[in-house]
């Protein structure tokens, strides 16, 4: 069996293959759409690299403003930290579908699940390899930018505990012949999952910069008192 996608690919496989083949494709639908000039796919291109520079500064501004930040160092961490989420996204838009089906004892073909493990291991490399390098920043500069990709992930997490919730509630409340077979694995997988990012970010975010101690006249203090002792003795 096959089908015409909004993109004009052409997917072969079961119905489950084709359905996800076309959530995960959606992305490139939006911006490439069938029968549109291709000067239309590239003014969406450049609208979404335009948003995507705007966001990135508004969150610039404010890692700007902590104590010792340097603007090097914030944009760093903020495109480390950016980099991370997207590969978060990436882990989680693959290994749900492939949980769900394992859950609910559907199955894809290999190469859908072959798709699924390359989606899944370019997130995991991409988190990974930006999680090493947003160490070498300092830490005045990741201060602000740290906290708002702890938040972030918690708020994911709480808004995914709601949705899993409601989502549970929902088939419960309604006709017992509305309810599908099997209708409770994606909102358990979307709980868990949602409880996982809370616990994940149960702790706050990376403490204060350190901060040396105040000087007087090229001496720290402390060393000062010290010669005063011994001088006394």
């Amino acid at each position: 069996m096959s089908a015409a996608l909004g993109n004009g690919f052409l997917v072969r496989g079961t119905r489950e293959d084709r359905t996800l083949i076309a959530a995960l494709s959606f992305p490139m639908s939006i911006l490439f759409p069938t029968g549109t000039a291709g000067l239309v796919g590239l003014a969406n291109a450049a609208t979404l690299a335009l948003f995507l520079l705007i966001f990135f500064t508004l969150l610039l501004i404010p890692s700007l403003f902590a104590a010792n930040a340097r603007p090097e160092g914030a944009a760093k961490a903020l495109y480390c930290y950016l980099l991370q989420g997207i590969g978060i996204l990436l882990m989680t838009v693959s290994g749900f579908p492939a949980v769900t089906s394992v859950l609910s004892g559907t199955s894809f073909s290999p190469q859908s699940y072959l798709f699924l493990l390359l989606v899944f291991a370019a997130g995991g490399l991409t988190f990974l390899w930006h999680e090493r390098v947003v160490t070498s920043v300092d830490a005045s500069s990741r201060a602000v930018p740290s906290f708002l990709y702890h938040y972030a992930l918690r708020l994911l997490g709480f808004f995914a505990v709601l949705l899993g919730i409601f989502s549970v509630l929902s088939p419960l409340l309604s006709t017992p012949f509305m309810v599908a077979e099997k209708w409770w694995t994606g909102p358990l997988v979307l709980l868990l999952y949602g409880i996982f990012l809370l616990w994940a970010t149960r702790t706050p975010a990376p403490p204060p910069p350190f901060r040396a101690a105040p000087i007087r006249n090229g001496v720290p203090e402390r060393v000062k008192k010290l010669v005063i002792k011994k001088k006394k003795k």
